[in-house]
């Protein structure tokens, strides 16, 4: 027996057509259910954001190593706690755009200078990270850039004077005085040192024992 497409009730039992039983719906992102369906590929821990637990935030430690997810813009934001002290901050709204690439990378500075600085920005991976740091540490660092920048003036004026007067300690001095200087002012400039920057996550050394410890352990995903 077959229904008509206008009928409204069935002719063999009578039941009321049209009416559909309700479909249960799935809201995006509710990953704990049962029933969901696996996350789609490329699927990344929740982005950081203000107020978040270091879970929430994607952050963990790695012994003396912090480890964090990077958003879909290689963007991460920290907990809001002082890189260096552990102390708690307002926010994380010291900003530094990192990069890395693999130490290998290094020996070509044994064949040619300018192919090395190719290749490596080439191969080069990129992370913002979004840091907290506190007022101390900030002044400390402010402190160090100044100290930094006048050792490259004083030692750019060593390098002029003993030029003109035809000093070869004094320019011995100014060159690789000046080398010293912004090799100095470039690590004064540092919070943190990138261990490795891959598609997914950032490494970063030189963070506070006190605040690796408030972190989950790495799970090694």
């Amino acid at each position: 027996m077959v229904n008509w497409q206008e009928a409204v009730a069935c002719k063999r039992c009578g039941a009321p057509l049209g009416a559909q039983a309700p479909q249960a719906t799935y809201t995006a992102g509710q990953w704990a259910s049962p029933y969901a369906p696996p996350p789609p590929t490329g699927f990344y821990p929740m982005a950081a954001f203000p107020g978040a637990t270091a879970v929430e935030a994607g952050v963990w430690r790695r012994q003396s190593t912090l480890v964090s997810a990077l958003d879909a813009g290689r963007e991460t934001t920290l907990p809001n706690l002082c890189v260096k002290c552990g102390r708690d901050v307002p926010a994380s709204d010291f900003k530094k755009k990192l990069y890395w690439h693999p130490p290998a990378y290094y020996l070509l500075l044994l064949v040619n200078m300018l192919v090395f600085a190719i290749v490596a920005m080439i191969v080069r991976k990129n992370a913002t990270v979004h840091m907290g740091v506190c007022e101390e540490h900030r002044a400390k660092r402010r402190s160090r850039l100044r100290f930094g920048s006048f050792l490259i003036v004083l030692c750019l004026l060593l390098l002029v004077f003993g030029v003109g007067n035809e000093t070869p300690a004094l320019i011995f001095i100014g060159i690789f005085g000046t080398f010293g200087a912004i090799i100095f002012t470039a690590v004064s400039a540092q919070f943190v040192t990138v261990k490795k920057i891959d598609e997914r996550f950032v490494w970063l050394n030189g963070v506070d024992k006190g605040y690796l410890a408030r972190l989950p352990e790495w799970n090694g995903m």
